[in-house]
């Protein structure tokens, strides 16, 4: 029997995916404080909704392994080959010449994947969860409750001391996995407090608000830059803790309590792995070219350039709507799913 999905936890996830959209925009060079702010807890979000869906029924590891490879890794692998390929006939169109080293250091970095190298890749966060994921299956495996959290406190613990005294990038970018590998067993232990107590009023939304603007904007002005998962940037350890896991928290309570069944949301929060592997370095630099020749936001006044990026994330979702309807009818495989 197919289980039945949480409407509103869907909605959480679209909106998610379209502050990740956001945030990929050059809001970050107009508007520092909401760009830090959708840095500091968008992808621990993630990684919270994933722990409360996630589940290991399957008792043998290699069915679930199979099950983690088909929804996380054929995608990964699929959409980053159209990556490179739309990359390389659009830099062609651009009159840029494309090289045998371009070539290998793009397919090396299929399978090799490191920031700030010639190997990186936008689509980091699968490889990555589907690490977290198969470390998280073995956990779960682990019947004494003391060697459990000694084990996630381990995990943690080298995840902070790699970024303060390494901070070298690794393949598939595990240094991620070992500092943010807490949110997605937050989000585990969470999901039935959550999902089947009514749990979560008006007045925990305000203090957790709170509390999480305090610590994302001191951590801000503690270590002079905006959190970055994806260049291992934290700042103060404790406060992007905290920041993450209350700004996290407070939209699943908010969309938990008000969220009223729309669809469109919903429908985003279902394909947000389409949206994601789409929107960055596909669907953005057509967008971008199609903007550009209608207005040039550098001329904008600053409201106007807000404005502007707004409507960028929105025709971005527009652009990929249709996409995910073509991927979802025809080739829903590349994206770990079945025919209807």
């Amino acid at each position: 029997m197919k289980k039945k999905r949480i409407v509103w936890l869907d909605a959480v996830r679209g909106w998610a995916i379209i502050l990740v959209i956001l945030g990929h925009t050059d809001i970050s060079k107009m508007n520092k404080e909401i760009f830090t702010w959708i840095y500091s807890f968008h992808i621990p979000l993630f990684f919270i909704i994933s722990g409360m869906v996630f589940s290991i029924k399957e008792v043998k590891y290699t069915k679930f392994l199979k099950n983690k490879v088909i929804t996380l890794l054929v995608p990964y692998i699929v959409f980053r080959i159209i990556e490179i390929m739309f990359g390389m006939i659009y830099s062609t169109m651009l009159g840029s010449s494309i090289t045998y080293i371009n070539i290998r250091n793009r397919v090396v970095g299929l399978f090799l994947q490191s920031r700030g190298t010639v190997y990186e890749s936008g689509l980091w966060f699968l490889t990555c969860l589907f690490l977290m994921q198969n470390v998280m299956y073995y956990i779960e495996k682990i019947k004494i409750k003391r060697i459990k959290y000694i084990c996630i406190a381990s995990i943690v613990c080298i995840g902070i001391w790699y970024q303060i005294f390494v901070n070298k990038p690794l393949p598939w970018y595990i240094e991620i996995l070992f500092t943010c590998f807490i949110f997605i067993y937050l989000g585990y232990y969470m999901k039935n407090i959550i999902i089947k107590d009514k749990t979560g009023g008006y007045i925990h939304i305000i203090i957790l608000t709170s509390i999480h603007l305090f610590a994302t904007f001191l951590n801000f002005k503690i270590s002079g830059h905006s959190t970055d998962l994806y260049w291992n940037c934290y700042g103060n350890f404790i406060l992007f803790y905290i920041a993450a896991l209350s700004g996290a928290v407070v939209w699943i309570l908010i969309f938990k309590k008000i969220y009223i069944k729309g669809k469109l949301l919903a429908y985003i929060g279902k394909n947000s792995l389409i949206f994601y592997v789409l929107h960055q370095n596909i669907i953005m630099p057509i967008c971008g070219k199609i903007f550009k020749y209608i207005v040039d936001y550098q001329k904008l006044t600053y409201i106007k350039r807000m404005g502007y990026f707004g409507i960028e994330t929105i025709m971005v979702c527009m652009m990929i709507v249709p996409c995910a309807y073509i991927i979802n009818k025809f080739f829903p495989f590349i994206v770990g799913k079945s025919k209807k």
